[in-house]
């Protein structure tokens, strides 16, 4: 017999993560790279394989809690599907603008109403990403500070 242990399953590359957003309908083939980008250029995820980082943890676990909505891929299937059929002359402009209008409103509603807790839960796990270790001296959190005038490349 062998022991053996469970283990996790493997790191999602950009090729595999491309491939769940276009089954899920999310984004197009020529958007989702940039998606991606997007996620890198704000520190959502790191490395490759992708790793997410405590910010993107937190940006989820706090709109999965005050607003469930925007986190669930239907939305943006949905407008996604909309916007083809408007292209393809099926539907009317007007009445995609109009049910995009109501889901955003309902979004903006949920977003509207938890607004101070999802701020602080925000800063939580924005916090966590700066903390880069502990001062042998005073055995304070060290944390990167960045100030505003500075200058990021």
């Amino acid at each position: 017999m062998l022991d053996k242990e469970t283990q996790p399953p493997g790191r999602y590359g950009q090729g595999r993560l491309i491939n769940i957003m276009e089954e899920l309908g999310l984004g197009t083939k020529a958007t989702r790279h940039e998606i991606i980008s997007k996620l890198y250029s704000r520190a959502y995820i790191h490395g490759n394989p992708i790793q997410p980082t405590n910010t993107s943890f937190a940006v989820m676990d706090t709109l999965e809690k005050y607003s469930p909505t925007i986190t669930k891929p239907d939305m943006t299937k949905l407008l996604e599907e909309n916007m083809d059929r408007i292209a393809e002359g099926r539907v009317k402009e007007v009445a995609v603008l109009e049910e995009s209008r109501e889901m955003l409103k309902q979004v903006f509603t949920e977003l509207d109403k938890n607004r101070e807790r999802i701020i602080e839960s925000l800063q939580a796990g924005l916090r966590e990403d700066k903390i880069i270790g502990t001062c042998s001296l005073c055995g304070n959190e060290l944390m990167i500070r960045r100030s505003k005038r500075e200058a990021v490349s």
